[in-house]
């Protein structure tokens, strides 16, 4: 697929192809520690959506509980999985660390979190690595930190994080 800039419109036209239209997809979530990972509510709410233009992979993804009954915190960093088949363009960006109460990394989109035990806040995501994403918080006056089992933890009642995300894909 090829873009060409209007500049009477400001934007950029799709040249010659179709791009993929908008699919659903299940959303997941992991911890970096495989042996616990975190588990949704028993009743929620999530939605992730996917659309590839040339060698973008863009996300909209939400997920939200009011009861945390049956949610567990697991141990870790939070992942957030891409739509199967896909890998992330990893050279092209700064994966995800947290050194000193911040989160370093290219930012690949934005959202918002939040929650009873934390009020909540924007939330910026990050590759982690060819397969996952990640997701840095605001976390009272210690800084920007990844989100996990102890910053906007799953386990807690009123849950809410949604993003969207423009990711470059192999």
């Amino acid at each position: 697929m090829v873009y060409q800039f209007n500049p009477i419109e400001g934007i950029f036209d799709l040249v010659g192809g179709v791009e993929k239209e908008w699919t659903a997809f299940t959303p997941t979530i992991r911890s970096v520690s495989d042996a616990n990972d975190p588990r949704w509510a028993n009743a929620h709410q999530k939605k992730a959506l996917y659309k590839v233009v040339g060698k973008s992979l863009h996300i909209i993804w939400e997920y939200s509980h009011t009861l945390y009954t049956g949610a567990t915190a697991g141990s870790g960093y939070y992942l957030f999985g891409i739509p199967a088949g896909y890998t992330i363009d990893t050279a092209k960006l700064n994966t995800a660390t947290e050194s000193n109460g911040y989160v370093k990394g290219t930012p690949v989109g934005h959202g918002g979190i939040l929650q009873d035990f934390m009020t909540g806040g924007s939330a910026v995501v990050f590759a982690y690595n060819t397969i996952y994403l990640t997701i840095g918080a605001n976390t009272y006056n210690t800084g920007y930190q990844m989100v996990d089992n102890g910053w906007y933890r799953l386990n807690v009642n009123n849950y809410r994080l949604y993003f969207t995300a423009e990711i470059p894909i192999l």
